[in-house]
């Protein structure tokens, strides 16, 4: 498999050429490896180096399968105590190289599943960083070789559900030019009823089957799931789990639940087309998106600096799913693409 070479090298690279840093990494990594590892003078690039050149040349082999296992921890807790965004930054790197390395001694040991895991925990946790096209190109590599789960049988009966219609005193309105948009409609919540109808999503790429959402994503992924029914309580807490496992606790169209959990299972506010790259075409973003916005509640709104400039999450989960009633400080534009859903005001932006 020559994507391991390749991508031991892509790191081994950054790590030697790691030179000349500013002094206020170096002071950082100096507090964190005093507390961490008293005594111990090498850096995480030092260690990063070592382990991509021994992988690279299959050396020390099992010394990296542990040490980085325990390395990916380090550098998880150091992304929560760092005090700058040049810190942050520096330090999801690490936890995303850490996490590549870690995956190919996983790959090597015949641990497939475990190495496509620990791929998905370097987006979930450290975010879009420089290695995100190799972590989407390894995943699919490592899945070429896995066995595919049985998953679903295909012959359940379809099924079908009431659409409740919930009340709400938003008005409904036919779609505003994007003038009007600019300049009326953006100040108030409205509803656009079918207007995603044309989307792949809702018609070739169905979100509602839940054979589909297997598909795109193949064995082994794992996403961030909230268990709780509200955040503000004690028992609320965030997990990452397979996501097999948590279609396997939702009514699709095509299957019915077949895992029961005391707990709600509900995936919030997460981008998952940056998992599933694939997802990203089965919407059309729509042009209201990208309104220049001069309403004094989002004065302090700045766009996110991705190249869409706008920030896409997904909502998924079972019947009952709910939100408590909370206000958002940006525009926000919400798209129900198959959902029985009660609405509590005030809700800032277009409902679609």
């Amino acid at each position: 498999m020559a994507w391991d070479f390749e991508a031991a090298s892509a790191i081994f690279q950054t790590h030697i050429a790691s030179q000349g840093e500013n002094g206020e990494l170096v002071l950082a990594r100096q507090r964190f490896w005093n507390l961490i590892k008293p005594g111990e003078t090498d850096s995480e690039v030092q260690l990063l180096a070592q382990a991509a050149s021994d992988i690279m040349n299959y050396l020390n082999q099992e010394k990296w399968c542990i040490n980085l296992q325990e390395f990916t921890t380090v550098a998880h807790e150091n992304m929560r105590r760092v005090i700058s965004p040049t810190e942050l930054t520096h330090w999801r790197e690490v936890y995303a190289d850490t996490c590549i390395l870690r995956a190919i001694t996983q790959c090597r040991n015949f641990n497939l599943f475990d190495a496509v895991s620990t791929l998905d925990h370097a987006i979930i946790i450290s975010g879009t960083t420089s290695r995100i096209d190799i972590i989407l190109d390894i995943i699919p590599a490592i899945q070429s070789s896995m066995e595919q789960p049985l998953g679903q049988n295909s012959q359940i009966s379809k099924i079908t559900k009431p659409f409740i219609q919930a009340k709400s005193t938003i008005p409904c309105i036919s779609p505003p030019s994007f003038l009007s948009f600019q300049t009326v409609y953006s100040r108030s919540p409205f509803i656009l009823r079918n207007f995603a109808q044309d989307w792949p999503a809702l018609n070739n790429h169905p979100w509602r089957k839940a054979e589909y959402l297997r598909s795109i994503a193949g064995p082994g992924r794992m996403i961030p799931v909230e268990i709780g029914k509200d955040y503000r309580t004690d028992d609320w807490k965030q997990v990452i789990m397979s996501w097999d496992e948590f279609l396997s606790t939702i009514d699709f169209e095509d299957q019915p639940a077949s895992k029961f959990s005391e707990d709600t299972l509900y995936l919030a506010q997460h981008d998952l087309t940056i998992q599933f790259p694939s997802l990203r075409r089965d919407i059309i973003i729509p042009d209201y998106v990208y309104a220049s916005l001069s309403n004094s509640e989002y004065a302090n709104y700045r766009p996110p600096a991705n190249d869409d400039n706008i920030l896409f999450n997904t909502w998924l989960g079972p019947e009952g799913t709910m939100s408590p009633a909370h206000n958002v400080c940006y525009p926000k534009y919400v798209v129900f693409l198959f959902a029985i859903n009660a609405l509590s005001e005030p809700l800032l932006g277009p409902l679609l």
